[in-house]
């Protein structure tokens, strides 16, 4: 409520705006996840509209920066060892929270002529690796092309990508489902790192393994990108009120363009795997790849053609939820395209038929690449 109703306030005295954040920042060092992403989100909200003074937040951000830093050094000079059990709560808390400050805050514009702040970047506090990680990559200069311009510096935001990367190999699975669920956070704010070359490997890794161990993180992967797409649609929804505010000075459909076509290259990316990671026994890995399937088919990042025989497969999935989502979509589809969804029927009863393989739970059952039909209310009949 206090993110909603505070930034309307016309002007607020610096007195309650202290106060305010002072208990925020409170919140966010002994709250739970749900607490800290709430605290963050408010003062997030107050800051961008009046930008008074530095959150407190952020002390504490420099803080975890300057911990996780050390951390990953010795993680880095030998990555065979085991974290104790001591580190190991606070080194999650500090991932989870360093993602959300870095999805709600530019930390870059906020420190970037900070000296004192810069001493918590690994070239600082960790001085032995300052040569190695000083200038850019050739996986920066690939994102850079992406963008089509220039990179302006960002050295907290490639300091936090780095860390969180390098956790998300930790041979902890606590940690390294943590890392990944701040790696989520953080480029839902920074897209353009979801094309680096160690995010791309990562997530198409993940989306490919059916391995057990690797189950959780296959799940954070898909909610990632679910998490990117409607950050997306978020910004096309804010770009929209903005220009309704001010109309002659902005072009919508340039606007409009620009950011969608930012999110269709990227998701084509990973979109043969999110379909792919569709065919799972497990429901959580199912549901979440419809949730990213659906929400990419609703922004019109990717023509529908490709996932027509994936969505039939849907339709037949033993979740009722999933499958009235996706026969809503098909509807859709047909209205638009007259012959599609019937040119894809055949590869489409192929897909269900390989997703009922996968989802039978007794071997001696037979398999068909339909559903059986559920009992109607009305009549009784099957």
């Amino acid at each position: 409520m206090l993110e909603r109703v505070v930034p309307l306030m016309d002007h607020p005295s610096d007195a309650f705006l202290r106060s305010l954040d002072e208990a925020l920042c409170a919140l966010f060092i002994d709250g739970g996840m749900k607490i800290i992403a709430s605290s963050l989100a408010c003062t997030s909200a107050i800051y961008n509209k009046w930008k008074k003074r530095r959150p407190a937040v952020i002390d504490r951000f420099l803080n975890y920066l300057r911990y996780l830093n050390e951390a990953k050094d010795e993680f880095q000079r030998d990555p065979g060892q085991v974290i104790p059990h001591g580190k190991g709560p606070f080194i999650q808390r500090a991932l989870y929270s360093v993602g959300l400050i870095s999805r709600y805050f530019d930390v870059d514009e906020m420190l970037g002529d900070d000296e004192s702040a810069r001493l918590c970047l690994s070239a600082y506090c960790c001085p032995l690796r300052a040569g190695k990680e000083s200038g850019i990559s050739l996986d920066e200069q690939e994102s850079e092309e992406f963008e089509g311009h220039v990179r302006r510096p960002q050295p907290f935001t490639d300091d936090i990508y780095a860390i969180l990367t390098t956790f998300c190999r930790n041979r902890d699975g606590n940690i390294r489902t943590k890392a990944l669920n701040a790696l989520g956070n953080f480029t839902a704010a920074h897209p353009e790192f979801l094309t680096r070359l160690e995010t791309r490997n990562m997530y198409l890794t993940l989306l490919a393994y059916d391995d057990k161990e690797y189950l959780n993180l296959k799940v954070q992967a898909l909610l990632n990108l679910e998490l990117f797409l409607a950050a997306e649609e978020m910004k096309l929804v804010k770009g929209n009120n903005e220009w309704h505010k001010a109309k002659d000075g902005h072009d919508l459909k340039e606007m409009e363009l620009s950011c969608s076509g930012m999110g269709s290259s990227i998701i084509q990316i990973y979109w043969n795997a999110i379909l792919n990671a569709y065919y799972n026994p497990i429901d959580a890995v199912r549901t979440a790849a419809v949730q990213v399937t659906l929400l990419t088919l609703n922004q019109g990042l990717v023509t529908p053609g490709s996932s027509i025989p994936t969505l039939i497969a849907m339709t037949t999935d033993c979740l009722p939820n999933v499958r009235n989502k996706v026969e809503n979509v098909l509807r859709d589809i047909d209205s638009k395209y007259a012959g599609m969804v019937h040119s894809k029927a055949v590869a489409g009863i192929r897909c269900s038929f390989r997703l009922q393989c996968r989802i039978r739970k007794e071997q001696k059952t037979v398999v068909r690449g339909i559903r059986v039909c559920e009992q109607s209310v009305t009549n009784g009949r099957r």
